[in-house]
Formats: C-alpha cells, structure tokens, sequence
C-alpha cells in the first residue's frame, strides 16, 4: 500500500537535524557574528575559539575613554600585540578629560591603536606636542583619515599644528573651541600642502579661529559651514578651485540686521547645493542668504539645490513670496542657463509650517523652465 510504502522505518538511523558548528564556514560564523545585538557581542567572544577574533573585534571596533585612569589601562594592561586587541579599533574617542595628570598619557594610548580610522576629541585637553610626536612616529598618524573635534582643550594654532600633521586626513569637522582668547592673525607655521579634504565641518568659531583656518589654506571638495559665522567667504575662498558640494546651516537668528557679505571669489561648478536649518526673518533673507548665494556661479553642472528644514516666520501683513523675490531671481538666472540633464531642480524639504501658499513661491524660477520639488515630513 502507498502508506506502507511512505510509513517511517524506526529501525533505521535517524539523520542529525543539528550541524556541527565545526562545520560551518569561518566567513559564515563571522557574518552571524556580525549580526548579533552589540550588548551579546563580549559574551560571543567565550562560545568558541573560532568565534573569538570577531566577536573581539566587533567589540573593540569602537573605543570610548572618558578616564584619564582608563586611558592608561589601555597601554599597560593590554598585550600590544601589533595584531592584537588594540588594533581592532577603528573608531576612538577620547572624551571629558579636561584635564591630564601626566600629559604624556594621551600620546601612549594613541600609539595603541595602530589602525585607527576616526579619532574624536571631545571636551579634553589636548596636549598639542605629545600628540604630534606620535602622529609622526607611528603607524597611528598614517592610517587616521577622519578627524573631529568638539570643544578641544586648545588654542586653533595649536590645533591647526596637530591637523596638519595628519598626512592622510580625509575628513575634518570642528565644533567650537574651549578657549577664552581668540588667536591673533599671524601666519601659520605650517600651512595646507597635501590633496583636498573630501569634507570640511565648520561651526561655532570665532571670526578670528576661522580666520586662522584660512590662512592655513585648507581646502575640500565639499564645505559645510554655518551662515552664522563670520569670515565663511575667507574658507570658502581656499577652496574656489576644489570645492563641488556646498551645505549652508543657519547660525543663531541675527539680533540686528546683517550687514551684505563681501564678494566672494567666483567658485568652481557646483553639482550639488544645500541649505540646511535656515529660518527667514522678516530681512534676514536679503540680508544674508540671498546675497550669499548670488555669488555662486554654478549654472552648467548645478543639477540640484535643497532647502532642508527651512523654517519662514513671516508676520502676517507680509506675503510668504515676498521674502523670496531674491532668491527667485537667482535661481531663474541659474535655471536659464543650466545644462545638465532634466534641468535645475529645487526641493523644499521637511517644512513645518502649514497651509502656505508654495506655488506663489519661485515663479520666476519656474517660468525659466526650473522644476520645483516640495517634500513633507517631520524633522526628527
């Protein structure tokens, strides 16, 4: 019979439904590895001989020290083995130390880390000279490609030194600095002799900081500074030959009206603009974005400019398009003479407001052939 024929032999052996871990691929057990909870991480790391390296490395990935005392673990507890521990991070930070008892700590334990990629110093002394001495004589220099520093202990020309010692560094971003002088403007020591920096974060400096920044003639391929801040023209200047992506935050709104910015050197073709955070006052378009952005010069390549979380306060007497009657001739002057394909687009994204009329915004714009793209949403 059919079911005799398909009824289960319990005489014979019945196959494994378990497979043995030895069995598995390394790349398998590594890609399981890599998807497991970060707080399961550590534990993984005692399942299994095969499992360690991984799991070690996914939990030393990225390093945080907040203690001058953790610090020092690091380079005196740990095998500095040049495969080991201390090379599996990829991302350090060193934050709150706002003081070292022996200035020599930071230097060591950055030496530890021989394949670091981003290093972050936030709110810690930074002893400028101790650094320097190992980027110089160490593999950690070399291999650093992203630096960030958020109010650094330091003066901008001792920062500056230290920056520019980096002979790889990709990427650089610096928020504010916790100084109470400004640094005079005196030439730098060094200045900027290496290829462009993919990008460049600026915010929060001083006039006389960003001033220093410039006269160490960095230069990027994409800037992001805040409208806030004084002496952006200067940064922005640097790179007039390099520099392809443009990102424009908005400072703290104006207390007075601001003066129109200096003409700033003829850039480069943009492919891409962006404007981000930017809250219009009644004036404080005209008054600082729109005669900013008259003086970029991109039309050929310019194939997108975004308005990101714009924010309009207009008073109620005044219609919302007429704090865009500058912007709008700008932009159907660019549109007019763009060339890439499908023609300049503009996207207002993420708008808080309701019930504005945005199709009474940019109508010079678009008759000049521009497309308008309006995007909603919530700015998380």
């Amino acid at each position: 019979m059919i079911g005799q024929n398909w009824a289960w032999d319990h005489t014979r052996p019945r196959p494994s439904l378990q497979l043995s871990m030895e069995s598995l691929a390394q790349e398998l057990l590594e890609a399981i590895i890599d998807h497991v909870p970060p707080h399961h991480v550590r534990p993984c790391s005692l399942v299994a001989r095969r499992w360690r390296k991984r799991s070690q490395q996914r939990y030393f990935g990225s390093v945080i020290l907040s203690r001058e005392h953790e610090a020092i673990r690091w380079y005196t507890n740990i095998p500095q083995d040049p495969d080991g521990i201390p090379s599996y991070a990829r991302d350090v930070e060193i934050q709150s130390i706002r003081c070292w008892r022996d200035p020599t700590v930071l230097g060591r334990v950055l030496k530890c880390f021989s394949r670091v990629k981003t290093l972050v110093i936030c709110e810690t002394h930074l002893p400028s000279s101790e650094v320097q001495k190992i980027v110089a004589s160490s593999e950690f220099g070399r291999e650093v490609t992203s630096l960030i520093f958020i109010s650094p202990r330091s003066t901008m020309p001792e920062l500056m030194q230290l920056i520019l010692s980096f002979p790889n560094l990709r990427e650089l971003m610096i928020n504010s600095i916790s100084q109470t002088e400004p640094p005079a403007s005196i030439p730098p020591d060094k200045t900027w002799q290496k290829e462009p920096l993919q990008s460049l974060e600026l915010s929060s400096l001083h006039s006389k900081e960003m001033e220093f920044i410039a006269l160490c003639g960095i230069t990027s391929r994409r800037i992001d500074l805040s409208l806030g801040d004084a002496m952006i023209e200067k940064i922005i200047a640097c790179s007039s030959e390099t520099v392809s992506e443009l990102l424009l935050q908005d400072g703290y709104p104006p207390i007075a009206p601001m003066t129109t910015l200096p003409p700033i050197v003829q850039l480069p073709p943009l492919s891409a603009l962006t404007t981000m955070e930017v809250t219009i006052y009644p004036g404080f378009l005209s008054a600082r974005l729109a005669d900013f952005l008259p003086c970029i010069h991109s039309a050929p390549v310019l194939s997108s400019i975004t308005f990101k979380y714009l924010k309009l306060t207009p008073p109620e007497d005044i219609p919302t398009s007429h704090l865009w009657n500058n912007v709008d001739k700008w932009l159907a002057r660019l549109a007019t003479h763009a060339k890439v394909k499908g023609g300049l687009t503009v996207v207002l994204a993420l708008w808080p407001e309701r019930n504005l009329k945005w199709e009474e915004c940019l109508l010079e714009f678009r008759k000049a052939g521009g497309e308008l793209k309006i995007e909603t949403g919530t700015h998380s």
